[in-house]
C-alpha cells in the first residue's frame, strides 16, 4: 500500500505543471500548484488503502483536477526547462505495477458506477462557476479546481481513461524522467592497469588546489554562498568515518570524473567535477593513492542549505546533460609541444573556468566567453579576464604569466591579492615547464 501511495504522491508532482495562480515568482506557482495538486492525491490514496469510505464527489475532483493539470502541461515549464522534481524513493516502487493498475481499475469501477447511478449530480450547469457535483461544496476552498471554477462533471465512463492515461502515460514520463536523469558511473572494466604513484598524486594535488577549499587538513567545513543556498565543503581527509577512506579507488574516480556518490547520488557542481572530468584516469588514481596518505581528520560537516528547487539533488542529471563534457572547450591547436600539457592543466586538474568564466541563471559555465572574467564566487568585485584580450593578458609576456605563477608578482611588481593567493602558492609547487605550458596556453586561447 506504502507503493501505491508513493507511486500517487510522483504522479501528482508530475502533474502539477498548469499555468500558474495568482503569485509573485514562478517558484511561489509551482510550490502552490504542488500543494493543491498533492492535496488532491491525499484522500484518493487513502481510499486505495482503505482507510477512508470511497466517495465518488472527492474522486472526481481529485482526477478532474489533474486532468485539467496534464492539459496545461508545460506552461509552467516550457521546452528546455528544468521542473527540480525529484524524489529518493527507490526503483522497487515500481516492481508492483500491475497490483497498481489493478486498484486503479477497481477505483475507477466505482466512480463509473457512482456516476451512472447520479447522472445529474455529475454535471454542471453550464452559466456555474463552480463545482456542479453535490457534495463538493465541503470539499477544502484551496483546492485548485474549485479556486479556478474549473470543476465539471464527468460523463459516465470515462473515468477508466482518464485513470488509464494517468497511469501509462504519465507513469511513463516519471520513468523517463528517471532515465533521463540516471547517473552515469565508470565501470571497474574502465580502469587502466595503473600502479599508483602518490608522487605524481601530490603533484596533481596542487594543481587542483584541494586544499584551498577543503582546508589544510582535507576536513572540509568551508561555507560558500551562492544565489542557490548554501554549499558546505566536505570532509575528504582519509578518515574512515567522515571522509573518504573508505571510498575504493572506482568510487574516487566516479566522483572525480562524473560528478557521482558511492551512494549513486549526483554531486552538486559547486564541486568542479566538470572540470576533473578532462583528467586522465591515471593522474586521478594518483590523487587518491596521495591523499590516502595523509593523516585522517574526523569532522563531521553539515548538509548544504539549497533553495528549491535546487534542493531536489535528482535533477542535476538534466543539468549534467547540458553542461557536462568531458571533451576539450576549445577547438584550437599550437605549433608549441607544450600547449597540449597547458590545456590539460588549465581545463582539468587546475579548474581555472570555473572562476574566471561566467555562468548562466543555471550555474553553467558560458563556454562561448571562456576565461573573460566573471563574478567574484566570494561575492565582492569581480575575477579578472585572463585571455589575451586588452583588458586581460594581453600585455603580459609568457615569461610574465610563468613568473607570477611561480612568484606572486605581477608585471608591475604590485604582488597577487585575495583568493589568488592560495592558487599562486599551488602552482609554485609544479615543475616550471608546467607553469611554462599554462602561459603558452593562456596566450594561445582566442582573446575576448
Amino acid at each position: 500500500m506504502i507503493r501505491v501511495l508513493l507511486i500517487f504522491s510522483i504522479l501528482a508532482l508530475l502533474l502539477s505543471l498548469p499555468q500558474a495562480w495568482a503569485s509573485d515568482t514562478p517558484q511561489e506557482a509551482r510550490h502552490e500548484l504542488m500543494e493543491g495538486v498533492g492535496d488532491a492525491a491525499k484522500p484518493v490514496g487513502k481510499m486505495l488503502k482503505g482507510e477512508q469510505e470511497f466517495d465518488a464527489a472527492v474522486a472526481m475532483e481529485s482526477f478532474q483536477t489533474w486532468s485539467h493539470a496534464a492539459g496545461n502541461f508545460g506552461d509552467l515549464f516550457p521546452e528546455g526547462s528544468d521542473s527540480g522534481y525529484d524524489t529518493e524513493a527507490k526503483e522497487t516502487i515500481w516492481t508492483d505495477r500491475d497490483g497498481f493498475n489493478a486498484k486503479l481499475e477497481t477505483f475507477a469501477d466505482a466512480v463509473d458506477a457512482a456516476i451512472e447511478a447520479n447522472p445529474q449530480g455529475s454535471r454542471s450547469a453550464e452559466d456555474s462557476d463552480g463545482p456542479g457535483i453535490q457534495g463538493l461544496q465541503g470539499l477544502p476552498r484551496g483546492l485548485p479546481g474549485r479556486r479556478r471554477g474549473l470543476i465539471r462533471g464527468i460523463a459516465p465512463g470515462t473515468m477508466r481513461s482518464i485513470i488509464r492515461w494517468l497511469s501509462s502515460g504519465l507513469l511513463g514520463a516519471v520513468l523517463l524522467f528517471w532515465f533521463l536523469t540516471r547517473p552515469v558511473l565508470l565501470s571497474p572494466g574502465d580502469l587502466p592497469d595503473h600502479e599508483a604513484d602518490p608522487a605524481n598524486g601530490e603533484l596533481v594535488f596542487y594543481a587542483g588546489g584541494c586544499a584551498s577549499c577543503h582546508g589544510d587538513g582535507l576536513g572540509g567545513g568551508l561555507e560558500m554562498n551562492s544565489d542557490f543556498g548554501t554549499f558546505r565543503v566536505p570532509n575528504i581527509s582519509p578518515d574512515q568515518l567522515t571522509g573518504i577512506g573508505a571510498w575504493t579507488t572506482l568510487e574516487f574516480v566516479n566522483a572525480m570524473m562524473r560528478g557521482v556518490s558511492p551512494g549513486g547520488n549526483h554531486y552538486y557542481p559547486a564541486f568542479p567535477y566538470t572540470s576533473y572530468a578532462r583528467m586522465k584516469v591515471e593522474d586521478v588514481i594518483d590523487l587518491k593513492a596521495y591523499v590516502d596518505s595523509l593523516a585522517p581528520v574526523s569532522h563531521s560537516v553539515a548538509a548544504h542549505e539549497l533553495h528549491f528547487p535546487w534542493n531536489l539533488r535528482r535533477g542535476i542529471g538534466l543539468w549534467k546533460k547540458r553542461y557536462f563534457q568531458q571533451q576539450a572547450i576549445l577547438e584550437i591547436t599550437s605549433d608549441d609541444p607544450s600547449f597540449a600539457r597547458g590545456r590539460y592543466l588549465v581545463e582539468g586538474p587546475g579548474h581555472c573556468a570555473e572562476c574566471h568564466t561566467p555562468r548562466d541563471r543555471f550555474g553553467g559555465l558560458i563556454t562561448s566567453q571562456w576565461l573573460a572574467g566573471g563574478p567574484n564566487p566570494d561575492g565582492e568585485g569581480k575575477v579578472p579576464n585572463i585571455t589575451p584580450h586588452a583588458d586581460g593578458l594581453e600585455s603580459w609576456t609568457k615569461a610574465d604569466i610563468a613568473y607570477f605563477l611561480e612568484s606572486g608578482f605581477l608585471p608591475d611588481f604590485d604582488m597577487v591579492g585575495g583568493s589568488m593567493v592560495e592558487v599562486q602558492e599551488n602552482m609554485a609547487h609544479l615543475p616550471d615547464s608546467d607553469r611554462q605550458a599554462i602561459a603558452v596556453y593562456l596566450k594561445t586561447i582566442p582573446a575576448l
